[in-house]
Order: C-alpha cells, then structure tokens, then sequence
C-alpha cells in the first residue's frame, strides 16, 4: 500500500496537473481582442470601448448572423439536438476564419471590422475562469486530503469521487462558458460531453454517500446502481437517445439525486435515538444540501423545463464549493469520516 505522503503527494499532483492542463486548453482558443455580450436576442460586440450591437459576420460567401446564442454560456439550454449542432458548427466556423484572419465584423451600423486572430494570454481569461478552475482545484484538494488517510473506506472514497466529477465538470464547462466567442466545434462537443460526464459521476458518487454515512444503509448493489445508472446516461448523452440534451443528461442528474434524497431522509430516521450521529448527520447534510440544492432549483430544473436561467453559470457552479469547506470544518468538529483533528496538520504539510 502507498504511504499517506505518497497519496497526498499523487493526488494533489494530478489535481494541479488537471488544472495546468485546462489553462492551456482556454488558452488555446482563438481570440481577437474583442468583447462579445448578449443582450436579448442580439448580440452585442465592444469596438471602440463602447458595446454596438452585431449584425453579421462575413467570411467570403460564409455569413453567420449575428445572434445572442452564439455567445450562450451553456449549449445544454438550447432547445434540440439541431440547434445545438447548429450552433458548434457555426462557432467552429468562425473560429476557423478567424484563425485564417478572413473573419469581418459587420455591426448593424455598416461598420466593418476585420477580426484579426492573437495568441491568447493569461489577462484575457476572464474572472469567471479563474472562479470555476479555483473551485475544482481546492475542492478535489479537500477530497484528496480527506481519503488519503482512509483509502480504504466506502464513505472516504465516495467523497474523493464527488471532488473528481465535480473538477472534470467545472473545469471543462469553465474553458467554454468563457471563450471569447469562437471555438472549434469538436473541443466544444469534448468539453460539453465532459462536463456532462463528470456532472453525473458527482451525483452518482454523492447519492452513494448519502446512503453510506454516517450510517451504512446502502449495500454494494445501490452504489453500483447509482454508478450504472450514470453510465447508462453518459451513453445516452453520446448515442443522442432522446430528442434533447435535457432528458439525457439533467434529467438523469435530478432522479439520480432524488435517490439520495430518499437516503439522507432515511439517515435522519435511522440517528433520532441517537444525539452524536444526529448531529454528524445535521452538519454533513447541511454542508451537502448548501449548494446542490441551489443549483437543482436555479439552473436543473430551469434547464429541463425549458426556462430561462438568471444566474450566471459560474455562480452556480461556485455554490458546491461551501460542500467542501463544510466537510472540512465538520472534520475539525465532529471527526467526519473518523478523521482526527491532526488531519489538518496533513493540511500543513500537504502545502
């Protein structure tokens, strides 16, 4: 078995490896120097300071009309399979002439601006980047440094999971959600399916420990259920079952919760007599239900209902990270996970 340092070591090595990685990524995207805004149902661009709004855009005989879509955070919201294509494949276009430099900006004034490609840099990347890759990094942080003395327990490696799925998921949707405006259609079709991947492995593994800790009342047979439900839906999500992205991926996010639901409800029924699992219990579901619930009732639901989402999606996403913290102050207060005190001079160490 690996040492304790060996773990921590590995595990917040490939956390920062993963955070590197999605850095180059973002910055590899094509950038020109210009601002883009929906505002409505146009879409807005920042020439000379001030936000005009968009008509077109012209590449030879290729002219793309200047809509808010184009500048969408996330292309789960969009309505079918068709719009969704639609929309990737007019930003890999675009981004394909702007890499070329034969893109022009025409605004609804006349003016035309030619879109001249450069290489992005760290300044470019906006504060909403920085947010989401934060969040991922000191989440799976905490979860790596919370299994790395129980590697061997159910509930510890439940909770390392989450970490993973939730910086596979924040990380791939914050390279998207803040590009520029132009992105290759095949590394926006990969992130997005990332994202939805690792937005279901979170689930699975959070619906698994709720049914687990701190009393263990879900065998083997409901984890590998949770997972395989997950599994199912990554594959629906791939082969396009059904007609929208909403019932293949956040549909399936929402049921697969529901059954942790159901878990930690039964959690409370199985501590009331008693008072020390109560309260373990009170301060891990209230760390849990902190943001998954903000996020369930502010963009889920929206999203597979069809209306419209106010929030910005780094904000939501930045709502899971008061899970983490919590699960680290519960182990300084109630020993979560058994973890003594001296975890956080691990904590110490680590850094």
């Amino acid at each position: 078995m690996f040492s304790l340092r060996l773990r921590i070591a590995t595990g917040l090595g490939l956390t920062l490896a993963s955070a590197l990685f999605t850095l180059t990524v973002a910055l590899s995207l094509p950038t020109t120097g210009v601002s883009f805004r929906a505002a409505g149902e146009a879409l807005e661009a920042r020439v000379d300071g001030t936000f005009r709004k968009v008509d077109r855009f012209e590449a030879g005989e290729r002219v793309v009309a200047g809509t808010a879509r184009l500048a969408i955070e996330e292309p789960d919201l969009l309505p079918t399979w068709p719009a969704y294509d639609g929309l990737l494949t007019d930003l890999g276009e675009l981004a394909g002439h702007a890499e070329a430099g034969t893109l022009e900006l025409v605004l609804a004034d006349g003016t035309r601006e030619p879109l001249t490609p450069r290489a992005r840099t760290l300044g470019d990347l906006p504060g909403a980047f920085w947010l989401q890759t934060g969040c991922g990094v000191l989440a799976l942080m905490l979860s790596v440094l919370v299994w790395s003395p129980r590697p061997r327990e159910l509930p510890a490696t439940l909770f390392a999971l989450t970490g993973v799925g939730y910086m596979v998921s924040i990380q791939a949707a914050a390279v998207y959600s803040t590009r520029e405006l132009f992105v290759p259609a095949e590394l926006f079709r990969t992130l997005s399916v990332t994202n939805h991947a690792g937005a279901l492995l979170f689930t699975a593994a959070l619906t698994s420990l709720l049914w687990c800790y701190p009393l263990r009342l879900g065998g083997p047979r409901l984890v590998a259920g949770a997972f395989a439900a997950a599994a199912f839906a990554v594959g629906l999500d791939v082969t396009r079952a059904f007609a929208t992205v909403q019932y293949n991926v956040q549909l399936w996010v929402v049921l697969i919760f529901a059954v942790g639901i159901a878990g930690s409800a039964v959690q409370w029924r199985g501590t009331r007599a008693d008072a020390e699992a109560r309260a373990v219990l009170r301060w891990f579901l209230l760390s849990i239900y902190a943001g998954t619930l903000i996020f369930t009732a502010l963009f889920l639901l929206p999203a597979i209902l069809g209306a419209e989402v106010l929030v910005p999606q780094a904000v939501l996403f930045a709502t899971f990270l008061p899970m983490y913290v919590g699960m680290a102050l519960g182990v300084l207060r109630y020993r979560l996970f058994d973890l003594e005190r001296w975890w956080f001079f691990i904590w110490a160490w680590a850094l």
